[in-house]
């Protein structure tokens, strides 16, 4: 049985899929729930989990603005650099959460993490060094693989916009 939809309106396309949709086998069908805007359209998902250190170190220093990247890198490749938050204050002991998408990457088995610090106008916030920030780890959860991996940097300060290569935690920890 072939179907046959006329191209009125996005609606009537939508309607007629929906009263169809009890014939269509849905074992191949698979939904995404976030896109691409160029080819492939399909995007693998990763829930990524940045916690700030608690260290007596990251306390005396209270914290930072800024806006964290990651490029997450696995045995079939890599994604692109994603944008995780939007600058907001990072306080020490604090996590912060966000799903977001990117190419399949296969098994997760390191990133490239990037935070950057953006200057003020206020000359009063004005320094002479470069600005850091203490992240103790990286939770990455690649949802379609059902996989969960800790990632950490071999040292826990960060300095704005220098990429960083996190590793799994017991290798950073047995290698130091």
């Amino acid at each position: 049985e072939e179907w046959t939809y006329e191209l009125t309106s996005v609606q009537s396309v939508h309607t007629s899929i929906l009263q169809n949709w009890e014939k269509t086998d849905r074992s191949l069908v698979k939904l995404f729930t976030i896109t691409g805007a160029d080819w492939p359209y399909c995007r693998s998902l990763y829930r990524v989990s940045v916690d700030i250190s608690n260290s007596t170190s990251s306390r005396e220093h209270n914290g930072e603005i800024g806006e964290f990247e990651i490029q997450i890198q696995g045995n079939a490749g890599k994604t692109d650099s994603i944008l995780l938050y939007r600058e907001q204050y990072y306080k020490p002991g604090s996590t912060h959460r966000q799903v977001v998408a990117g190419s399949s990457v296969g098994s997760v088995n390191s990133a490239i993490l990037r935070w950057t610090h953006h200057t003020t106008i206020n000359f009063l916030s004005w320094r002479l060094k470069r600005a850091t920030l203490h992240v103790k780890s990286v939770r990455v959860d690649s949802l379609d693989n059902k996989q969960t991996l800790y990632l950490c940097p071999k040292d826990e300060v960060i300095a704005s916009g220098k990429p960083v290569l996190l590793q799994e935690c017991s290798s950073v920890i047995s290698s130091s």
